[in-house]
């Protein structure tokens, strides 16, 4: 059965994984029409797969057919001798259905596609060399570099979900007026061989503004110095998690050194306050959100290999350069917290930030996310406008969770 690919995220996460591997210089198709672009291949022969790869990297988008007895054949061959390939299997047929067939491969990632102009969803599934995580694997030693201000309400839940995912941290304190620095304190006791702590600047300023160009030349000091295969830029404020279910981030991380990439990106999810949740802290739960859309954040490169010539400073934190960098396709999914309840938001955005932005604002021109809550009132969303996190959630809108494909993106 043939299927008609238009105006649909698949071809969009096509083209994305073209942008991140320029090595790519061709995409193949099977059972496939109306994709001119496409070269059609007609059967899994082996031959035919290696002239397949002869000439550089390629993907392989296979409509599947359930029926067809070959099917785990090709799939096995598929993923001996592709880098990348897509399985799409029609939307008739249920997730259940597919997902024992799935497991019983060993294929990890998996959900649905979206097309744009209908109400469809296909279910997709990847393989391929690049796209498996069933290898043994050597462990990398990570660390997460943190800064942070006044973060006493998620410092210690952040930290302690790194620590559970294998990855240490170096926390500096911003001169926090709260308690953020004593709980600092205590998780450096408490985990004495994962856990470094310090003040950042050595001496407080006396301008008492925040100088985050200064943080992130701080940051690229410690990859060079610290003695780890991979950093994590990370903020309080944030929980990240692997996109494969049975890895923690220090074994996703480790595998994608093991496949020769050097750097991976994030998906973000801002969470928001909502009227149903509007009196209690939302932080680390799984409530309502939104995917970021301004253009920062669709350039996340923020956890990468050891280098030493990492610029991070120059962009504002949020693309780290450097020579040979190879950026691995599947994100790594950015949980992220700025506004966890109204008393938090109007101290952070009113007392905490805005006015200690000014210097970097007219210096950088960085800083500009704030500026939208000129009132109060703009703290708590409408959760119809939002997306609510869980299970559902992650399967209905996967390739915009592991790629960011079909995110709406504003112009500033």
């Amino acid at each position: 059965m043939q299927t008609i690919i238009s105006n649909n995220n698949i071809i969009e996460f096509i083209n994305y994984l073209k942008s991140v591997d320029t090595s790519i210089n061709q995409v193949f198709s099977y059972d496939y029409i109306e994709v001119p672009s496409f070269t059609t291949i007609k059967n899994f022969k082996y031959n035919n797969l290696r002239k397949l790869r002869k000439n550089g990297s390629g993907v392989l988008l296979y409509n599947v057919n359930l029926v067809d007895k070959n099917l785990v054949k090709n799939i096995k061959k598929i993923n001996k001798i592709m880098d990348y390939a897509i399985l799409n299997f029609n939307s008739n047929i249920s997730m259940e259905k597919i997902e024992n067939l799935l497991n019983e491969n060993n294929i990890k990632l998996y959900g649905y596609a979206n097309y744009y102009d209908k109400n469809i969803r296909n279910i997709v599934a990847l393989i391929g060399k690049k796209f498996d995580f069933n290898n043994k694997f050597k462990l990398k030693k990570v660390l997460a570099v943190i800064h942070c201000y006044n973060e006493e309400d998620c410092i210690e839940f952040t930290i302690r979900h790194l620590i559970r995912n294998g990855i240490d941290v170096k926390a500096f304190d911003n001169w926090s007026t709260d308690n953020t620095y004593d709980v600092l304190k205590k998780l450096k006791n408490e985990f004495p061989q994962n856990v470094f702590i310090d003040k950042f600047p050595t001496e407080k300023t006396k301008d008492n503004q925040y100088h985050w160009h200064e943080m992130l030349e701080n940051v690229e000091n410690i990859v060079r110095t610290e003695n780890y295969d991979w950093f994590i830029h990370y903020d309080a404020d944030e929980i990240r998690q692997s996109p494969i279910s049975n890895m923690n981030l220090q074994e996703y991380i480790s595998y994608v050194d093991f496949l020769g990439y050097n750097a991976i990106s994030n998906t973000i999810l801002d969470f928001r306050v909502t009227s149903a949740n509007k009196k209690i802290n939302i932080f680390g739960k799984d409530t309502y959100f939104e995917f970021g859309h301004r253009p920062g954040h669709f350039i996340q490169i923020k956890t990468f290999k050891k280098s030493s010539d990492l610029a991070l400073a120059f962009g504002g934190g949020h693309d780290a350069r450097f020579s040979n960098r190879k950026i691995y396709p599947i994100k790594i999914l950015l949980k992220h917290y700025p506004l966890r309840s109204i008393d938090q938001a109007n101290k952070k955005i009113f007392i905490d930030r805005l006015p200690r932005f000014k210097y970097e604002q007219k210096k950088y021109g960085w800083h500009i996310q704030y500026n939208k809550f000129k009132t109060k009132e703009k703290i708590v969303f409408d959760k119809k406008d939002l997306i609510l996190f869980n299970d559902d959630s992650k399967k209905k809108l996967f390739l915009e969770f592991i790629s960011g494909v079909g995110i709406r993106r504003d112009s500033n």
